[in-house]
């Protein structure tokens, strides 16, 4: 119910950006949702797959968000995780977005 809450709630208020973002991370979501609630991944590439998907859709969508609550604009690069960043994923994944497309430009927004 929470997970719903929140996209719908952004879909009220979110700049566009800010809502293609949320939207993209809620599919990521669904696409995985059995693998990250139920921990059902056939395997230890499909759930690194999965994984990287969502922390890349969440960095996305904080990259996007932030303009709005951070007066200095700052652009995040660390995925949204506490654990040791996964051995492919660089930090050049702050500027892509989760198709692996360039992020536009914060002020395009």
């Amino acid at each position: 119910m929470p997970w719903n809450v929140a996209p719908g709630t952004i879909w009220l208020v979110g700049s566009p950006a800010v809502v293609a973002a949320a939207a993209t991370m809620d599919e990521v979501f669904w696409d995985h949702r059995d693998q990250f609630i139920q921990q059902t991944a056939p395997g230890e590439e499909v759930w690194r797959q999965a994984r990287d998907r969502m922390e890349t859709a969440r960095l996305h969508f904080i990259n996007a968000a932030r303009p709005h609550v951070d007066p200095r604009h700052t652009r995040l690069t660390q995925v949204p995780v506490s654990r040791p960043p996964l051995p492919h994923l660089t930090d050049s994944g702050a500027d892509q977005q989760p198709d692996g497309r360039p992020t536009p430009d914060a002020s395009d927004a």
